[in-house]
């Protein structure tokens, strides 16, 4: 059986570029860099740029915790990728129960994922965009920041549990996604 959907994608990945609707509002020469720093700065979020000047370092305070994120951005590639970083690192004892605990978190998100490095127990919530044909519009970067720190101060209590109890990821995430 033909997949309609799939092959809808195939095609438009494998022809011409085209802007799927979006409208060009400005040339693809826009700095991304700048339109980020436009939104943290009328948001009034702290940032520093860190060595690497296309990696920006900020905190951020939720109702759950503490946490660090970044935004990274790749203006060759025009992507836009924005991080919240658990601040508690996993135990190697802890990585399987973890890695189940965000694969049930990720499942039916429609926007972003939680992301688990296993040599080193860190645990980040991602969320990205590709630009084509336009600029980063500031209401798109404050969807993709609003996501992202939402994600993770909802599910760090659950994070924490697992990692610091004997709690099953399942029942974990029952707790989580029940209120």
């Amino acid at each position: 059986m033909k997949d309609p959907i799939g092959n809808f994608f195939q095609h438009q990945l494998t022809s011409e570029r085209k802007s799927f609707g979006y409208p060009a509002t400005a040339t693809a020469n826009n700095s991304l860099r700048d339109s980020v720093i436009e939104f943290l700065r009328q948001e009034n979020w702290q940032y520093t740029i860190t060595e690497n000047p296309s990696i920006l370092r900020m905190s951020c305070q939720g109702e759950n915790g503490q946490w660090r994120c970044y935004a990274q951005i790749k203006e060759a590639e025009r992507q836009f990728i924005f991080y919240s970083v658990c601040p508690v690192q996993t135990p190697g004892s802890k990585l399987g129960a973890i890695a189940e605990y965000t694969t049930r978190a990720n499942y039916g998100m429609a926007t972003g994922n939680f992301e688990l490095d296993f040599s080193d127990g860190e645990v980040r919530y991602k969320t990205s965009i590709c630009i084509y044909n336009g600029r980063l519009a500031l209401e798109a970067i404050a969807h993709l920041v609003s996501v992202n720190v939402s994600m993770m101060d909802r599910y760090l209590p659950g994070i924490i549990t697992v990692i610091e109890r004997d709690i099953e990821p399942k029942e974990a995430i029952k707790t989580i996604e029940s209120v």
